[in-house]
């Protein structure tokens, strides 16, 4: 990556927000632009500029993680979705490839967080 790439984080554990968006702080090329509670935060705050990655929590209040990334898939087909996960079942992996996700980490494994954005953002995949 050589330019800075923007991420945007949903999750509905505020800690984990913050402790997410000081993580990839220490990232000179990337960037949070923005983190939400919801999926309806989410579409209500998305920035006019969207990110390069949205990093989407499973299990949200309301609209869950999966049907979120459909949604923001069908607002912008460029986008990319991460699926965050506290849950290691492979049920979720095939769910997740079928709303468009392009890649799926369990939160249990930050040490790959890096490794799963930066496979994401050259345009592969990360399973």
């Amino acid at each position: 990556m050589s330019s800075q790439q923007t991420l945007f984080i949903i999750d509905d554990h505020e800690r984990l927000r913050l402790q997410l968006s000081r993580f990839l702080a220490a990232e000179p090329e990337l960037l949070v632009i923005g983190t939400a509670a919801s999926a309806e935060e989410t579409l209500s705050s998305l920035p006019e500029t969207w990110p390069d990655l949205f990093l989407v929590d499973v299990s949200l209040p309301g609209m869950n993680g999966l049907e979120l990334i459909h949604k923001l898939l069908e607002l912008n087909s460029e986008s990319k979705c991460l699926v965050l996960t506290g849950n290691s079942e492979t049920i979720y992996k095939g769910l997740a490839k079928a709303k468009g996700a392009v890649g799926l980490i369990e939160k249990s494994d930050i040490d790959h967080l890096r490794e799963a954005i930066q496979t994401i953002l050259d345009g592969n995949e990360y399973w």
